[in-house]
């Protein structure tokens, strides 16, 4: 029985070590840029990184990144000036782009579309939501003067569920000695990105939810989104009120048909501007998401849709500052 356990042993480290080399050599590893915590209290990533980006089995999606010195994920620097008519895109993943590569991402699509006469900056970062985008806003509030028009990108049911900022857990996390073992050895990584780890973590969770849902009474469907909408625009409010925004310059980028109505009465009743970019996307003949994206981020066609609205709601508002 000895023998028979160290050979399990053995023959299981091998293979191990087979498969560590394969998904080595054939890049099927997730390789995300190092994240780190600057000075002004904001969670982005370390400048001067680059490399692929994979999503999926078998190198189903690849992209390359490329993070500038201001640790964001850009094909430029962001120089905002007082002379020059300058775009910022504020949001998580699907502005920070990662799915696609950096040097055709929406901020550069949309300057294609002025035929390079304004510039664009893509503050994106993975997992921010709205209490994230507003305390960057303030963190970078010199730069945000000299910035023409902003556009924040929010999803309704996500990123309002919290009504003050706290520093990411990201940054913490990704630095501790568990995050540091899993990137240096690739088959974790690729294990994770297929999603065969995932499901194992939530086993605790999981079965603690299923505890609770078999010993509380349901409310109904409408009552509880009722409470909910409710309580994201009373953090909404609060968020606001932390951090006050220019209402002239400042728009959300939202999905309408995925958003509560509730939010567009705050928003024309307060005097926020929001754009749609859902419409185009319900009415389009090609697919506007990534295939094999289990969070269904937008493809380079999807990518087309949301620069064009963003660059028809540019020249509308270039027409009113005339």
């Amino acid at each position: 029985m000895k023998k028979l356990l160290v050979k399990i042993i053995i023959y299981g480290f091998l293979m191990a070590l087979v498969l560590e080399i394969l998904v080595r050599v054939f890049h099927l590893y997730f390789e995300y840029p190092i994240v780190t915590l600057n000075e002004k209290n904001v969670v982005n990533y370390v400048p001067g990184q680059s490399g692929s980006f994979v999503v999926g089995n078998r190198r189903m999606h690849s992209s390359y990144y490329h993070i500038n010195e201001s640790g964001f994920n850009s094909f430029r620097e962001f120089t905002p000036s007082a002379q020059n008519f300058e775009v910022a895109l504020i949001g998580d993943s699907f502005v920070e782009g990662l799915h696609q590569d950096y040097n055709n991402s929406i901020g550069k699509k949309i300057e294609n579309n002025f035929n390079g006469e304004l510039a664009v900056y893509e503050y994106g970062f993975s997992g921010n939501d709205l209490a994230d985008q507003l305390h960057l806003i303030h963190q970078l509030k010199e730069k945000m003067k000299l910035i023409d028009i902003i556009y924040v990108y929010l999803k309704f049911d996500e990123d309002l569920k919290r009504s003050s900022y706290t520093v990411h857990t990201r940054a913490n996390l990704e630095n501790s000695l568990a995050f540091k073992v899993r990137r240096e050895i690739k088959l974790l990584s690729y294990l994770k990105g297929i999603g065969l780890i995932e499901p194992l973590t939530k086993i605790p969770s999981e079965l603690k939810r299923f505890v609770k849902v078999g010993l509380k009474t349901a409310n109904t469907d409408q009552t509880e989104g009722e409470s909910k909408d409710n309580e994201y625009i009373t953090n909404l409010d609060a968020l606001l009120n932390t951090y006050s925004v220019d209402k002239q310059k400042t728009v959300f980028l939202i999905h309408q048909d995925n958003t509560s109505q509730a939010f567009l009465e705050y928003c024309e009743a307060k005097g926020y501007r929001y754009v749609d970019f859902g419409k185009p996307m319900e009415q389009s003949d090609k697919s506007t998401i990534i295939k094999y994206d289990v969070l269904k981020h937008w493809n380079d066609h999807g990518r087309d849709l949301v620069a064009k609205v963003i660059s028809e709601d540019i020249d509308k508002y270039m027409d009113e500052i005339k």
